[in-house]
């Protein structure tokens, strides 16, 4: 009988401490989870921003590109002074 009685209070013990392994694997799976979000968010902040950046400069080397370079005058026969 104290056999039984010690052979139940190891299964208990065990199933404790595999819930408490499991709980802790859980936690340890939503951190990474969270990590993994705060990397996307980041990314997805920068690649917004990079775009942004790129759409000033084309846009102002649009408009550079209809005005003509200061200093090049044409001259009559199509071509232009240096």
């Amino acid at each position: 009988m104290e056999a039984t009685s010690k052979l139940l209070q190891a299964i208990q013990k065990y199933g404790e401490i595999e819930t408490m392994l499991k709980a802790a694997d859980i936690q340890n799976y939503d951190y990474r989870q969270e990590l993994t979000e705060d990397r996307e968010k980041a990314d997805a902040k920068r690649t917004a921003l990079s775009n942004q950046f790129l759409e000033q400069i084309l846009g102002g080397q649009q408009g550079m590109g209809n005005q003509p370079q200061m200093g090049a005058q044409p001259m009559a026969n199509g071509q232009q002074a240096a």
